[in-house]
């Protein structure tokens, strides 16, 4: 697997997380990110690369519906629900992975990519269940530096969401890449003096050298490393979950091959309750019961908002509910609509259209169409009207 570059340039990766997990790092046990809910179910793998929003869920049945949602306080922001791929390590999805020619179902977040942060929760719901795990504070804030000694460091933070420190010996999986022909890993990782939860990964020549196909120097090589990679949990086979930094800093925003879905800075519709509005959805619900829940993002500085649901001539609107303002980061909501204003609406495409009161002015978000069909279907034969005798092979 490759994975992007350390200055942040557009990504491409090949299929298979687990698979490149090899020599040193296979040995390492990996740590337990925070869980939450029920946790990981055995056999199941989450991975968490937040600084470039990248998702991937592993050891489920192959060819089977899953969802991979992402949820900030109690608000599903974005998702994606597709058949799982086959991949080495079973069932699969790997969601803004950069996916090799145009994307499948699966490849990309819908609608728009959000900006994964600290404290949001991974949900995937397959196999029957859900499993979860809170996004840890795993960064890289120094590439690799020579020092006076001789040695080469690298340097970020590793947290829980709270704060919590996340022990040193835990952070197993750090490694340098310079194309696909030269890894390292540290020789070593200590707290960084003055740095609270601080991180330094120190490579000591003769070096821990894992692939050296071009015979290259070890020292130039790592100083010239093109990919950066560190955290837990990168190892064979998986354990429950995986968090990994992905290059300097956070650089969030769609893979190459997930432009479709775009990066959301004043917000959008990223999750629905059903995939359609059908008899199914509908059937049983009161005049006064929720038919259809919206979520998705707000601007961070947002302090109100709506979303109008529109079949082009009649609209209704609803509250975007968790929109306040003033908190660090993008705010999650979401907004309710009732089974008598959906039936206000014609049959067809209905365009959700969210819209928040933001410092300098109101915005749009990214926009989300859900299909209304409450039409039965019509079934006909393929035989014409009249008496027949013996068995017949009738087509519907």
């Amino acid at each position: 697997m490759t994975h992007r570059t350390k200055t942040a340039a557009g990504r491409r990766w090949s299929r298979g997380l687990a698979a490149t997990a090899i020599g040193a790092l296979a040995l390492a046990a990996p740590a337990e990110a925070e869980i939450t809910g029920a946790g990981v179910r055995a056999g199941h793998n989450i991975s968490v690369f937040s600084t470039i929003d990248f998702i991937g869920a592993f050891g489920y049945t192959v060819g089977t519906p899953m969802t991979v949602a992402v949820v900030r306080n109690g608000h599903t922001i974005a998702s994606v629900t597709a058949n799982s791929n086959d991949s080495p390590d079973g069932g699969a999805l790997e969601v803004n992975h950069g996916p090799l020619g145009a994307p499948a179902p699966g490849d990309c977040w819908e609608g728009f990519t959000p900006d994964i942060r600290p404290g949001d929760i991974i949900r995937v719901t397959a196999d029957g269940g859900t499993d979860e795990v809170k996004v840890d504070n795993i960064r890289i804030d120094q590439g690799p530096v020579l020092q006076a000694n001789g040695e080469i460091t690298m340097k970020g933070i590793a947290e829980r969401a709270d704060g919590t420190p996340i022990p040193l010996a835990d952070l197993s999986s750090g490694e340098v890449r310079n194309t696909s022909r030269f890894r390292a890993m540290p020789d070593q990782v200590v707290g960084t003096p003055g740095v609270a939860n601080g991180w330094t990964a120190v490579f000591r020549a003769p070096f821990v050298i894992e692939r050296n196909r071009n015979a290259a120097d070890p020292a130039t090589a790592i100083l010239g490393a093109d990919v950066l990679l560190f955290g837990f949990g990168h190892v064979v086979p998986l354990p429950a979950d995986t968090q990994m930094a992905d290059g300097v800093g956070d650089t969030p925003g769609p893979a190459l091959g997930c432009e479709g879905s775009p990066a959301a800075p004043n917000g959008g519709v990223g999750a629905t309750s059903v995939s359609a509005l059908n008899i199914d959805a509908l059937g049983g619900k009161a005049a006064g019961d929720v038919a259809l829940e919206l979520s998705g993002l707000a601007a961070q500085n947002a302090s109100a908002g709506t979303v109008t649901l529109s079949d082009g001539t009649t609209a209704v609107t609803a509250p975007a509910e968790g929109v306040s303002g003033g908190g660090g980061d993008q705010q999650g909501w979401t907004a309710r609509f009732t089974r008598a204003q959906v039936d206000t609406l014609a049959d067809g495409p209905l365009t959700a259209t969210p819209a928040f009161n933001a410092a300098g002015g109101d915005v749009t978000g990214i926009t989300r169409t859900v299909t209304k069909d409450l039409v039965a279907p019509t079934l006909t034969a393929d035989m014409a009207p009249g008496t027949y005798t013996g068995t017949q092979k009738v087509g519907l």
